[in-house]
C-alpha cells in the first residue's frame, strides 16, 4: 500500500512539472517574461533619482568586472550601465614599458559652485581598481552632477602621481592616452639628536627645486607627480612621507637645527628608504625634562605635553610628546623670553593636567601623574516600542575646549543599544546620538562626566515623519521651483534670513543655526515632501526665483496629516541695463588671465548683480547672497525681491596666486521698493573701464627678473562705490617687465626679490606710484638701488648681542624696514635699499610680553606717538648701491638696557 502511493505521487509530480515546462515554452515564453519584468523595472529607474543609482554602485564589492545583481530587474541593469562613464588609459614607465598592478583611485571633490548648489551631498565611493598586463585601466562609475573628480596613481617603486578630471557626464567616454609614472621610493625614518635621543614633534619634509621641475617635463602634465606635505614625527621620533617621492636628489627641510644629512638621494631603482636624520641637540639649561606616568606609576607613551606662556613672536612653538618609556623634553624655543612656564599635558583616556605651579628652564626629573578618565555608557531605545536601536554613532562636543564638533565615533551595531566609552576626561560634555536613516537623531544634550561612573544615559529617539509641503500664491497657483529648507533651530532662535545652516557635524560660534532636515525644491505641482523628528518645533525658509522669502517657525510634522500650504507674496522685479559692456568683458578676460596665471586657483564666474539690504533686518533676495547673471550684451533682469531699500552691487572674481577672492561695487542705492513694482535701470559704469599699464623694472640697473610687484590702491582714489582697496600681485618676467589692466586709481608699489630663506620684505623703488585712468593707457619705469647690509651689534661694554632687532627708518619718506633679528654672534644681514636712514631699535624691556603690554596700558590714547619717541637711536646710515657693503659695528647704548 505504501509503495503505491509512492508511485502515484511519483507520478503526479512529473505531470506537474511537464504542465509548468508547457506554460513557460508555449505560453509567456522567456523573452516576453523578460519583456514585462524589464518594462516594470525600467519605469521604477526612470522616476528614481540619479543618487541612487550611484549609491547601488558605489555598495558594489568590486569594478565591473563583478556580475551584475539580477534580482533588481535586468532593464534597470542596462540602464545604468548606459549612463556609467568610462575613463581609461594606460599606465607606462619613462621608457614607454607598461605599468602592471598599478593602483588607481577616483578621487571625489566639490567646486565652490558645487558646494553651494548641492551643499548636502555625502561623498561618492568608486571602488579602486588595477592596470592590466599591458598597463591599461578602464573606470566605470555613474557620475553625479553635485561631484567633479580626479585620478591618482600608486604603485610600489614609481612616484605617486594625480590629477583632476574635472566634471563628468554620464555615458561619457574618455581616453587619457599614457600616463607617464616616473620611478620613485616612500621615505621613512628616524630623527635623533646628537646624542643619539629620539626627537619627537619634528616636522620633515622635502623642497623639490629643480629635480621636480625637470620631473614634469617627463611626465603628463595633466598628472604631475604628487607633492609631499611632510610629517611630524611620534614619540619614538619616527616619521613617514607616505607619498611616494621622484628619484633624485631632494633638499632636506626640518623644524629643527640640521645637522645632517643635508639631501636625500633616491636611486632610479629603489621603492623604500630609511634614513637617520642628525639634528642639533639641546643644552640642558633650554630643557624641561621628566617622565610622564599614570596612577599605578607606569609610563603613559604619546602624551602630548605644551606650555604657557607661549613666545609672542616668531613662530608657534610646537608640542611635544612622550616616549615609550614616558620620558619626555620641552625644549625652549629661541623665541622665548626664558621665564618660568605652565605645563599641560593630554592623553586620550585620561584628564589633561595644568600644573599649579611654573617650572624654570634646566628643570629635571619632573614626575607628572595622569589620572584616568571615567567610563560613559549610553543606551539608544525606540521611543515609542522601547526596542533597543543598536545602529548609531554619536557626536561629542567638550565644552571646555571651544565650539569645536568631533566626527561620528563608534559608530556600527552596539548590542542591546549600549554603548561604553571608556576614559573620557572629567568635565562637561554635549552628546548626540547619529542612528540610521529609520530614526530621527536625537538634540544635543549636556552631560556632566565626573570621578564616579554613573548609569547609563537614555536617549530615546522617534522614527522619521513625512508630510506633504505645498506652496502656492495669494490665487492658489502652484509654484514651480521654490527652495525649500526645513531647519529645527540649535539656540532656540526663529529660522529667518540669517539662519546659517549647521548641521550636526558643523559647528560654529554663531548661535543663529539650525540643523538641516529637508532641503529641496518644489515640483510642477508646488509639492515637497518634508521628513523630520516629530514633537520637536521647527522652521521653513522658502525662497523662489519668483516671491519674497517666507520664513514659518513653529511647525510640528505628523504622520498622515494634511499637507502644509503656504502663501508667497510676489515680490518686486528689477530689469536693465549695464553699460558699456566693455568694462563686463575686461572683468571676464581679467578672470580668465589671472587663472591662467596660477593654475591652482579655483575657476571664476561670470561677472554678476547682487542685491544686499543694509538696514535690518538683514536679508538677500531670493537664493541667497547669489550673484544674478548679466547677459552679454549687458541686460539683466532679477525678480522675486522683498519690498524694502537695497544696495545693487556689482560683484566679479579676484584671484592673488592661490586665494580667491570676490571684490563688489556699489552702482546704485534702490530706495522704496513695493509689493509687485517693476522698477527699470539703466547704470553708466564707463568710470569703471580698466586701463592697461605696462612696464618695466631694474635694480642696480639690471633687470628685476623673477621679482614680484606688489600694488595697493589707495582708497581714496578709487571710482565711488568700490569700499574694499585692491591688492594686486605681478610677477616680473625674465627681462623684468609686467603688464596688467588695473581699476582707475593711484597705486603704490613695492617690490620683494626671489624667495629663498626666511621672509620677504617690501622694497620701494623710485616714482614708487602709478596714476591708472579710465580706458588710459600708460609704461613706467621703476627703479631701485639695493645693497647686502651687514651690521653687527654690541652693547656699551663691547660684547655681541644676539636677538636684537633693528630698523631702518626712510629719512625721505618715513618708511620703515625690519631687519632680521641678530644672530647668536650679534651679526645681522639683510638686502637693504639705497638712501639715506636712521637705524633704530626698541629699548629691552619693550620686548618682553609683560614689558610691551604695560607700555600699551600707560599710552593708549597716544600710542603712536609714544611708540616712536620709544625707539633708541643706534645712527645714521647712508646707504650707496652696490654688491655689497662693508659690515657695520653699532654700539648699543646703555640706555637701551642691554
Amino acid at each position: 500500500m505504501t509503495s503505491t502511493r509512492r508511485r502515484t505521487a511519483y507520478l503526479l509530480g512529473l505531470l506537474a512539472c511537464a504542465a509548468a515546462l508547457w506554460v513557460w515554452w508555449g505560453g509567456a515564453g522567456p523573452e516576453k517574461a523578460i519583456a514585462i519584468e524589464g518594462s516594470r523595472d525600467e519605469e521604477s529607474v526612470v522616476s528614481q533619482p540619479v543618487d541612487a543609482l550611484q549609491a547601488d554602485a558605489a555598495e558594489a564589492p568590486g569594478s565591473d568586472t563583478q556580475p551584475e545583481r539580477r534580482d533588481q530587474g535586468t532593464a534597470r541593469t542596462e540602464v545604468a550601465e548606459d549612463r556609467r562613464a568610462r575613463i581609461s588609459g594606460r599606465c607606462v614607465t619613462v621608457e614607454g614599458q607598461p605599468i602592471r598592478d598599478c593602483t588607481i583611485s577616483v578621487w571625489t571633490y566639490q567646486t565652490r559652485e558645487q558646494e553651494a548648489k548641492f551643499p548636502d551631498q555625502r561623498r561618492q565611493k568608486i571602488p579602486r581598481l588595477q592596470s592590466g598586463e599591458d598597463g591599461r585601466f578602464e573606470a566605470r562609475f555613474l557620475p553625479s552632477k553635485a561631484r567633479s573628480y580626479r585620478l591618482a596613481f600608486f604603485k610600489k617603486g614609481q612616484a605617486s602621481h594625480s590629477g583632476k578630471l574635472g566634471e563628468v557626464r554620464p555615458a561619457e567616454t574618455r581616453d587619457l592616452g599614457d600616463i607617464v609614472l616616473l620611478t620613485g621610493a616612500r621615505v621613512r625614518g628616524r630623527v635623533l639628536d646628537d646624542r643619539g635621543r629620539p626627537v619627537a614633534a619634528c616636522r620633515v619634509s622635502v623642497s623639490a627645486g629643480e629635480r621636480l621641475s625637470a620631473a614634469l617635463d617627463k611626465s603628463n602634465a595633466a598628472f604631475p607627480p604628487l607633492r609631499t606635505k611632510g610629517a611630524t614625527t611620534n614619540g619614538t621620533g619616527r616619521f613617514d612621507l607616505y607619498r611616494s617621492l621622484c628619484s633624485g636628489r631632494w633638499k632636506l627641510l626640518v623644524s629643527r637645527e640640521l645637522v645632517s644629512p643635508g639631501e636625500i638621494v633616491i636611486p632610479d631603482n629603489q621603492s623604500e628608504v630609511d634614513l637617520v636624520i642628525r639634528v642639533r641637540g639641546h643644552d640642558d639649561k633650554d630643557l624641561i625634562q621628566g617622565h610622564v606616568l599614570d596612577q599605578q606609576g607606569q609610563p603613559v607613551p604619546d602624551a602630548r605635553l605644551s606650555y604657557l606662556p607661549r613666545p609672542t613672536n616668531g613662530p608657534t612653538a610646537s608640542d611635544h610628546y612622550s616616549l615609550r618609556d614616558g620620558s619626555f623634553q620641552i625644549p625652549r624655543s629661541e623665541w622665548d623670553t626664558g621665564v618660568p612656564v605652565h605645563l599641560r599635558i593630554d592623553k586620550s583616556g585620561f584628564n589633561p593636567l595644568k600644573t599649579a605651579k611654573p617650572y624654570d628652564w634646566g628643570t629635571s626629573g619632573l614626575r607628572l601623574v595622569l589620572t584616568r578618565g571615567t567610563s560613559l555608557s549610553i543606551h539608544v531605545v525606540d521611543a515609542e516600542t522601547r526596542s533597543p536601536i543598536e545602529n548609531y554613532a554619536v557626536r561629542i562636543r567638550d565644552l571646555g575646549s571651544g565650539p569645536t564638533t568631533m566626527g561620528p565615533q563608534e559608530r556600527g551595531a552596539h548590542k542591546n543599544g549600549i554603548l561604553r566609552i571608556p576614559g573620557m576626561a572629567w568635565g562637561r560634555y554635549r552628546i548626540v546620538v547619529e542612528p540610521d536613516e529609520s530614526h530621527a537623531a536625537s538634540r544635543w544634550r549636556t552631560i556632566d562626566v565626573g570621578r564616579v561612573e554613573g548609569p547609563p544615559i537614555l536617549f530615546e529617539l522617534h522614527k522619521l515623519v513625512r508630510q506633504q509641503l505645498r506652496v502656492v500664491t495669494a490665487k492658489g497657483d502652484p509654484v514651480m521651483g521654490s527652495k525649500v529648507e526645513l531647519l529645527e533651530p540649535e539656540e532656540g532662535h526663529p529660522i529667518d534670513a540669517n539662519t546659517f545652516v549647521g548641521g550636526i557635524g558643523r559647528s560654529t560660534t554663531s548661535k543663529n543655526q539650525g540643523r538641516p532636515w529637508t532641503q529641496g525644491k518644489t515640483n510642477d505641482k508646488g509639492i515637497l515632501e518634508l521628513s523630520g523628528p516629530p514633537l520637536r518645533d521647527l522652521g521653513l525658509r522658502i525662497t523662489g526665483p519668483t516671491h519674497v522669502p517666507l520664513f514659518v517657525n513653529g511647525i510640528r510634522l505628523q504622520n498622515g496629516s494634511k499637507p502644509f500650504v503656504v502663501q508667497v507674496v510676489t515680490g518686486a522685479s528689477l530689469s536693465g541695463r549695464i553699460r558699456p559692456t566693455a568694462v563686463l568683458r575686461q572683468l571676464t578676460d581679467l578672470d580668465k588671465r589671472e587663472s591662467k596665471a596660477s593654475p591652482a586657483s579655483t575657476s571664476s564666474k561670470r561677472p554678476g548683480l547682487r542685491l544686499l539690504q543694509k538696514a535690518p533686518p538683514n536679508r538677500y533676495p531670493p537664493g541667497g547672497s547669489k550673484r544674478f547673471p548679466i547677459a552679454e550684451d549687458g541686460t539683466f533682469k532679477i525678480a522675486g525681491i522683498a519690498p524694502g531699500s537695497w544696495t545693487l552691487q556689482l560683484v566679479w572674481d579676484r584671484k592673488e596666486g592661490v586665494y580667491s577672492y570676490f571684490q563688489w561695487l556699489d552702482l546704485q542705492e534702490l530706495a522704496d521698493l513695493r509689493k509687485g513694482e517693476e522698477r527699470e535701470l539703466d547704470l553708466d559704469i564707463s568710470r569703471f573701464l580698466l586701463g592697461d599699464v605696462e612696464g618695466s623694472v631694474t635694480c642696480n640697473d639690471s633687470p628685476a627678473k623673477k621679482w614680484t610687484l606688489h600694488l595697493r590702491a589707495r582708497k581714496h582714489s578709487l571710482p565711488m562705490g568700490i569700499t574694499r582697496r585692491l591688492p594686486v600681485t605681478l610677477p616680473l618676467d625674465e627681462v623684468g617687465k609686467f603688464a596688467t589692466q588695473l581699476i582707475p586709481g593711484i597705486y603704490d608699489c613695492s617690490l620683494s626679490p626671489e624667495y629663498k630663506n626666511g621672509p620677504w620684505r617690501p622694497l620701494y623703488p623710485t616714482g614708487s606710484t602709478i596714476r591708472v585712468t579710465a580706458g588710459g593707457r600708460q609704461k613706467v619705469r621703476l627703479k631701485l638701488g639695493t645693497v647686502e647690509l651687514r651690521l653687527h651689534f654690541e652693547n656699551h661694554d663691547g660684547k655681541p648681542l644676539p636677538k636684537l632687532r633693528a630698523i631702518l627708518v626712510d629719512e625721505a619718506s618715513g618708511r620703515r624696514y625690519s631687519l632680521p633679528i641678530s644672530d647668536s654672534d650679534g651679526n645681522c644681514s639683510a638686502r637693504a635699499p639705497t638712501g639715506s636712514f636712521r637705524l633704530v631699535t626698541l629699548p629691552k624691556h619693550m620686548t618682553t610680553l609683560e614689558g610691551y603690554e604695560a607700555f600699551i596700558n600707560a599710552h593708549r590714547r597716544d600710542y603712536e606717538t609714544a611708540f616712536n619717541k620709544a625707539h633708541i637711536l643706534l645712527g645714521e646710515l647712508t646707504i650707496e648701491a652696490g654688491g655689497q657693503a662693508e659690515p657695520r659695528e653699532i654700539t648699543v647704548p646703555k640706555s637701551a638696557g642691554y
